[in-house]
């Protein structure tokens, strides 16, 4: 099955096809996280693990996660604790995913399958990105 490339993507100002990788701004942009999902409206899934979010939220939003819990239980676990959901909005406003701009103009994750998951289920509507060189 083919996906249709995402007509309604972002503009970036780092991407002009004929310049050279070198001269790539590293200037963080906003990656509008609809962008992001791919035909079934599913965003982070390559690479995606229960215990890869699960570990994030331990790291980062200082989660107490028991392995067999159920993925869906714990985002309402942090949907629930507005002092969660801010050290996690935070760090995931902090830490930029990456991404390269396919030549369709849709969008390849490259890294932050998992962030960009979370995001999406706390009703992000964007996050920091950088270019994949």
């Amino acid at each position: 099955m083919s996906e249709t490339p995402n007509q309604n993507h972002t503009e970036f100002s780092w991407y002009k096809p004929n310049q050279p990788e070198s001269e790539t701004p590293s200037q963080l942009e906003q990656v509008n996280l609809a962008d992001l999902k791919d035909a079934r409206g599913q965003i982070g899934k390559q690479g995606f693990t229960k215990n890869g979010v699960f570990d994030l939220l331990r790291k980062f939003g200082g989660m107490e996660i028991k392995n067999d819990a159920s993925l869906k239980d714990i985002l309402d676990q942090l949907r629930a604790s507005p002092e969660t959901l801010k050290k996690i909005q935070t760090f995931l406003k902090e830490t930029p995913i990456e991404v390269t701009l396919l030549p369709d103009h849709t969008l390849h994750l490259d890294d932050g399958h998992h962030r960009a998951f979370i995001a999406d289920q706390i009703s992000m509507s964007s996050l920091p990105m950088k270019p994949k060189k």
